[in-house]
């Protein structure tokens, strides 16, 4: 279980799909001691296992208008003795959101950080610069059923909130079914294979390279990203 753990935190390993074919790669050799239908019980047991216990780092960030939702919500995710890695903002002070954006869609990105949270004001905003990192599937979720499917159908790596939008008790709801709703992989897997290398940069390169070409064109069209003041 430990070596599962340690994959999933792997820059090369931005899916469940993948670790499942780790999982079944690892099987092989034990197919003349378990019938097929045992390996299938021990993969899902081990996708339920992880998800409900895991605990790997997340990192969070907003703008102003979600300051005080992230200050709420960072306390209950430690409370569940997962690490946080705050990349602002700091006060109410008014900011850029894109700038919090990047910085939390590119270490994910990157494989620097297996999941994220990001909030502003709508919670649009933030999902429209996540979405534009390979391998990054930032979802809005304002509501709780859109939260479970996030994770259950499209294996959303990014949560997304709108602090204007709810308030801090849905959004405890929606943080909790979200860390714990395990991916269902299989069919899902296949929809997402279709586009899992398409992103902002054409030669493929992720993180920080992706974030200077958009730079350019916010400062090139200041009116491109408007500010959710």
């Amino acid at each position: 279980m430990k070596i599962l753990l340690n994959y999933e935190r792997h820059e090369n390993f931005h899916s469940w799909g993948v670790i499942d074919h780790a999982m079944n790669a690892y099987c092989k050799w034990i197919l003349e001691y378990f019938n097929k239908k045992s390996i299938i019980q021990l993969i899902s047991l081990c996708r339920k296992t992880i998800m409900e216990d895991n605990r790997t780092p997340i990192i969070m960030g907003s703008d102003h208008a979600a300051y005080n939702l992230k200050e709420y919500l960072k306390e209950l995710i430690m409370q569940k003795g997962i690490e946080i890695k705050d990349v602002g903002a700091h006060s109410i002070e008014s900011v850029d959101y894109p700038e919090f954006g990047f910085k939390v869609a590119g270490a994910v990105s990157a494989g620097e950080y297996f999941r994220g949270v990001l909030l502003c004001g709508t919670g649009l905003g933030m999902s429209i610069v996540a979405n534009k990192f390979p391998h990054v599937r930032a979802a809005l979720c304002n509501d709780l059923f859109s939260a479970i499917m996030s994770r259950r159908h499209n294996n959303a790596n990014i949560l997304v909130m709108g602090g204007r939008v709810i308030g801090d008790v849905l959004a405890r709801e929606i943080v909790t079914a979200w860390l714990k709703t395990p991916f269902e992989g299989g069919r899902h897997q296949l929809r997402l294979d279709k586009f899992e290398n398409m992103g902002c940069c054409k030669s493929g390169r992720r993180g920080e390279s992706c974030i200077r070409p958009i730079e350019r064109r916010i400062q090139d069209s200041p009116l491109l990203l408007p500010d959710e003041t």
